[in-house]
């Protein structure tokens, strides 16, 4: 749907900040609107806020699980 209507919009959850940023880069290079979150609590602040077509997250965040 977003390759139609225009850019994609990615949220990055990963509690490893150099990961977060490498990635967050890897996804601005190739075009995408991207935004990252240290944790859970932060990521659905931004997915409430930005409404993401993608989420990409880590399976184990302090606090509460990727998928929840």
């Amino acid at each position: 749907r977003c390759l139609v209507e225009g850019k994609c919009k990615v949220l990055v959850v990963e509690d490893d900040s150099l990961q977060r940023e490498l990635l967050l880069e890897i996804l601005r290079e190739q075009g995408f609107e991207v935004w990252g979150a240290g944790n859970a609590e932060q990521g659905i602040k931004l997915f409430k806020k930005h409404q993401p077509h993608v989420v990409i997250t880590d399976g184990r965040l302090p606090g509460m699980d990727g998928l929840s």
